[in-house]
């Protein structure tokens, strides 16, 4: 028997081999298998419009397709050759094939991944534009009618380009969009910027207007305001005189911005006038406030004290001047006058203290006034007393009584009577007490004058007692037989 003989080990070692292989490209098989399954999936996600943007990797998806279909269609007869280098010759090429599929599995993945990501990219774009229109579409209406509609109708394209996945196309036309879009918000911009400057100076003018007639307010209240008005709210009077100082410093400084300036230096000129127009506001409500309503009131206050006063001095004129004289009364109706005057003056200020001290005074004066009126009373009680006796004792009076100063009533009162075999007596009745002038003898003129004393206590009720009025003492009446002291004519003897 002729032929290579191999031994048992070797015919093992090629068994072993053999059967590396076949389990080999079982397993490649289904590795290309699953490979094939993938590749299939991401085609059919992939729609025809996307089919055509990337040609490339679809027909290498496809032809790689068909070749698996073939090789994996030769499996049986690689499973059924003993052949060693026949079945790693297979190996190797569906080692081979796997590469290329898991190649094709990675460009198909990443083209979808390309789709997804385009398919985002414009949807957030679409998404951006449609809000940032939404935020302009307000100024566009208003000055580019027609240029939003446009818009408007491009991105609905857009967004129809989007839904039959033509994203290439959406990817061309979005930056077009963009720029048309930026140009026209960027012009309507433009014009909103320059028609809000525009109002933003006509505003400023109409504050400077408004600042120069508030100035204008402020110093006529100021100027038709009395001197007394000016004292008494000196404080309000400040702070109007300091804004209207502060006004002409800012106005003066802020004239050179005219209806040609930058809309920020506009707005900041607007910014220091509009809170300095609302603080003069607030200066004349108060300079109005202080020269009307409270005026008024510091005004009817004073009139409920300088009325009651003048009434007061009105009727007490008669009494005054009887007793202190004309003189009196009318220094006393001057500081009234000067009162009077400091209210028609508005020196609200200076009018308590004078009016205070003239209506003390003017009471001081009519207490004294009616005082000495009681004490005239009492006066001519007691003259109607002592005519009565002295009419009683047969005395006559040479004249009727008498002021001793005419019309006169603060001085005294003068009664002579004569006594017919004593002589005259002329009696001096003030208002303090009563005098006596008499010619007769000192004893005997005493003698009658406690008489007469004694009478007018106990028929009227008052009480004399006549001294001399030098202060000597009283003579004594003598004694019969005694010599009577020398007589002095016109000795005063007073009770």
């Amino acid at each position: 028997m002729s032929g290579k003989k191999c031994s048992s080990v070797s015919l093992d070692v090629e068994r072993q081999a053999r059967a590396n292989a076949l389990a080999q490209i079982e397993s490649e098989t289904r590795r290309i298998s699953g490979l094939m399954q993938q590749v299939m999936s991401r085609l059919e996600d992939l729609s025809p419009r996307l089919v055509d943007q990337f040609p490339a990797e679809v027909q290498s998806a496809q032809n790689w397709l068909r070749r698996v279909h073939s090789d994996i269609a030769r499996h049986k007869s690689w499973q059924l050759t003993d052949e060693r280098p026949t079945l790693e010759g297979a190996v190797h090429q569906l080692n081979i094939l796997a590469r290329e599929g898991s190649n094709i599995l990675s460009g198909v993945t990443e083209a979808k991944k390309s789709v997804d990501r385009l398919q985002r990219n414009a949807q957030m774009k679409l998404q951006e534009l449609d809000a940032v229109l939404m935020v302009q579409q307000d100024i566009l209406e208003h000055w580019f009618p027609e240029d939003i509609r446009t818009l408007r109708k491009s991105l609905s394209e857009i967004g129809r380009l989007h839904q039959n996945d033509e994203f290439r196309a959406v990817q061309e036309q979005l930056p077009l969009i963009e720029s048309d879009f930026k140009i026209a918000v960027g012009r309507a911009r433009s014009l909103e910027d320059e028609y809000n400057r525009q109002n933003a100076a006509v505003s400023l003018t109409r504050l400077w207007r408004d600042l120069q007639t508030q100035q204008a307010i402020a110093k006529s209240v100021l100027e038709n305001a009395s001197e007394g008005l000016r004292v008494t709210f000196w404080q309000e009077v400040e702070n109007a005189e300091r804004w209207d100082l502060f006004a002409e410093i800012e106005s003066s400084r802020l004239a050179t911005i005219g209806k040609e300036a930058k809309i920020e230096d506009i707005q900041a000129a607007h910014s220091i006038l509009k809170p300095l127009l609302e603080r003069g506001k607030d200066v004349c409500v108060g300079l109005e406030q202080a020269f009307v309503e409270r005026a008024t009131q510091l005004r009817n206050a004073a009139q409920e004290t300088l009325v009651p006063l003048e009434e007061k001095l009105k009727g007490a004129q008669n009494m005054l001047t009887s007793w202190f004289g004309a003189e009196e009364t009318a220094r006393l109706s001057s500081e009234l006058e000067d009162v009077t005057n400091l209210l028609q003056r508005d020196r609200f200020l200076e009018f308590d203290a004078p009016v205070r001290a003239l209506n003390l005074e003017l009471e001081k004066r009519l207490n004294q006034a009616k005082e000495q009126a009681d004490k005239h009373i009492t006066r001519l009680y007691l003259l109607k007393a002592l005519r009565h006796l002295c009419s009683g004792k047969g005395f006559k009076e040479v004249r009727p009584p008498s002021y001793e100063r005419q019309g006169d009533i603060s001085s005294r009162i003068i009664l002579i009577v004569d006594t017919l075999d004593q002589g005259p007596i002329t009696y001096f009745l003030s208002l303090e007490d009563i005098q006596a002038d008499s010619c007769i003898s000192h004893s005997y003129c005493f003698h009658e004058f406690d008489q007469l004393s004694d009478k007018l206590s106990k028929d009227f009720g008052i009480n004399t007692h006549f001294e001399m009025a030098d202060g000597t003492p009283r003579p004594e009446l003598k004694q019969r037989g005694e010599q009577d002291e020398p007589e002095f004519w016109g000795r005063e003897a007073s009770a």
